[in-house]
């Protein structure tokens, strides 16, 4: 089974531009552990209250009547009196919120890791933080994608940057990224994932994981426990 959660993300780099700015992304890809989550039937008191829908993906980005920093994929029980929708080929319906049971927030270090680290770690603890405070039940589960690429292009607009290191050099700044977030952010979040791939962002737009298997089944065996978990406080 193709995990759709990883193909998403792939698919943001893979024979195509990644925008690094476009703040929808988080979500698009934070979307797919719920569909994920149903496709491998592996709870099946979740299943049931995504087909009723009693329980939905929050459309709007942040829980009804709460004051919080936008999370990238709240998923919860519906409103009353409020209508959900569909957005095909999505299985799980789209709607307003009430009360969140499971939270994801994705952030993608694409480059310049090092003088981004300190800013995506606050931001990452405090959405789990947020969500905590507001939901104490809640499930929360953390994204991070670094990339291991000496060669990377950003654009602004019509501007391109491009940065070109040393392997040695690219590798060693990603592996200090990924052992602070490990060690520093990880702990803050029920569920942790740590995505570690090569995307140049240049013409053609490759895109390879660092290790496939690695990454496939960490993100199986996190989706079995979050559906345990899930269970268990739900």
């Amino acid at each position: 089974m193709s995990f759709k959660l990883l193909q998403a993300f792939e698919n943001l780099f893979r024979g195509t531009k990644y925008k690094h700015r476009d703040s929808s992304l988080g979500n698009f890809v934070a979307a797919h552990l719920y569909e994920d989550l149903c496709d491998g039937g592996y709870s099946a008191k979740f299943n049931e209250r995504v087909a009723a829908p009693t329980c939905v993906v929050n459309a709007a980005g942040s829980t009804h009547g709460v004051r919080a920093r936008r999370g990238d994929g709240k998923f919860g029980t519906l409103v009353p009196q409020t209508n959900p929708v569909r957005n095909p080929p999505f299985v799980v319906w789209q709607g307003m919120v009430a009360l969140t049971q499971i939270g994801v927030e994705v952030k993608v270090l694409a480059k310049s890791q090092l003088k981004q680290i300190d800013r995506v770690m606050t931001d990452l603890a405090s959405c789990s933080d947020t969500i905590k405070a507001k939901s104490p039940q809640a499930i929360t589960v953390g994204v991070t994608a670094v990339n291991y690429s000496h060669e990377y292009t950003g654009y602004e607009g019509k501007r391109a940057f491009p940065v070109d290191r040393t392997p040695d050099r690219a590798r060693a700044e990603a592996d200090e990224v990924s052992r602070r977030i490990e060690r520093e952010v990880k702990p803050r979040f029920d569920e942790f994932l740590l995505l570690k791939f090569n995307a140049t962002n240049r013409r053609p737009f490759p895109f390879a994981w660092l290790d496939a298997k690695s990454v496939n089944t960490g993100y199986g065996a996190a989706l079995v426990r979050i559906a345990a978990e899930y269970d268990r406080r739900f």
